[in-house]
């Protein structure tokens, strides 16, 4: 019994720290930051509780949090508008090909990671 419990408040517990960027992102008029973390605040206790198809609800869990982490890479960048939504696209649509190819795989986050510190290693050089 003490497993089963583990197993579902372990993510919902550790999807609530999303709850204070979520807060932080939207005072700072950061609004599409805040709607990505608070989807994946979402989708990581939805995964725990409900019973929706567990390989869907997988995807957006590992998306969410894939997605989370270039979001927030490219706001330090910052760079101005429309770069910065273009390069946001590019990390939208790049990460969920990669994930519907292989979830588990080490690109779903080494790659986002690495792109973005690429990214803004060039925009330092430019400067």
């Amino acid at each position: 019994m003490g497993t089963l419990m583990a197993k579902l408040l372990l993510p919902t517990v550790s999807s609530l720290a999303f709850l204070p960027t979520v807060s932080i992102a939207a005072k700072r008029r950061f609004h599409m930051e805040a709607m990505v973390y608070l989807f994946t605040t979402f989708f990581l206790v939805v995964t725990s509780f409900c019973g929706l198809r567990h390989d869907v609800l997988e995807y957006f869990s590992v998306y969410g949090t894939a997605l989370s982490m270039w979001v927030s890479l490219m706001a330090l960048a910052d760079f101005d508008e429309p770069k910065r939504s273009t390069l946001v696209m590019f990390g939208v649509l790049t990460i969920a090909v990669r994930i519907y190819h292989d979830r588990w795989g080490y690109g779903v986050y080494s790659g986002p990671i690495g792109s973005a510190i690429l990214i803004i290693a060039a925009k330092e050089q430019r400067i």
